[in-house]
């Protein structure tokens, strides 16, 4: 889909990442939902122009979207893990990268496992504070979209750390409402969800009795 203009697409051009024709974050979310004319025409487009290589095969709409997660997540993953560790507080390049990356975090498989762990290590280990805008406002979205799901909710049991700061910013009451509500929906699907249990003894009084208010105002 590169290989076209922006007068040729037959969906609307977001630039919701980078300037066309890069604007591949939301292509399987849209796929999905697309009609069967849209799919064929895709596929037709891919069929003419294949891209193939010892290590590539992206001759079909499924070969574009392996290629996606297979390759970019790794990559765009790689390259936060490069801002973290060079930054003292959070920037807008490692902003845009983050979001990348919890747009495809909403369709994890295990495979991608060591990626994501790498990235939460080095997140414990760099040098911005738990207040920085990129806990709460960038990682936690990939948090958030892991949380939704089985595979994901298994990968951050596998990160005691993750988990422990997502708490901790809850208690502290960091980054605002956004943040806020953020947490609170990961740990509500943890705790509903797996075996997970809250490990700060200091957030345990604060957390209940907001997920209970939740749950009340569910249930009415």
């Amino acid at each position: 889909m590169h290989i076209i203009s922006e007068e040729e697409s037959p969906r609307p051009i977001t630039n919701c990442c980078h300037a066309w024709p890069w604007n591949t974050r939301a292509i399987r979310s849209y796929y999905e939902t697309a009609t069967y004319p849209e799919k064929e025409w895709v596929e037709e487009r891919i069929g003419q122009f294949p891209v193939q290589g010892e290590f590539l095969n992206i001759s079909s709409a499924d070969g574009l979207i392996e290629f996606m997660n297979d390759v970019q997540v790794p990559v765009l993953i790689q390259a936060a893990n490069s801002q973290l560790i060079q930054s003292s507080k959070s920037s807008g390049t490692l902003e845009i990268v983050t979001d990348c990356i919890a747009n495809f975090s909403r369709n994890y498989y295990p495979e991608q496992e060591s990626a994501y762990l790498s990235l939460f290590d080095t997140a414990s280990r760099s040098s911005l504070t738990d207040g920085d805008e990129f806990f709460g406002a960038s990682l936690m979205k990939v948090v958030v979209s892991l949380s939704e799901q089985n595979l994901g909710q298994e990968l951050l049991q596998k990160s005691e750390t993750t988990l422990e700061w997502t708490e901790r910013l809850l208690e502290e009451k960091q980054g605002g409402k956004e943040v806020q509500i953020r947490c609170l929906f990961a740990v509500n699907n943890m705790i509903n969800e797996t075996d997970w249990t809250l490990r700060r003894e200091k957030s345990k009084d604060v957390i209940y009795v907001i997920l209970e208010l939740i749950n009340f105002s569910q249930e009415k």
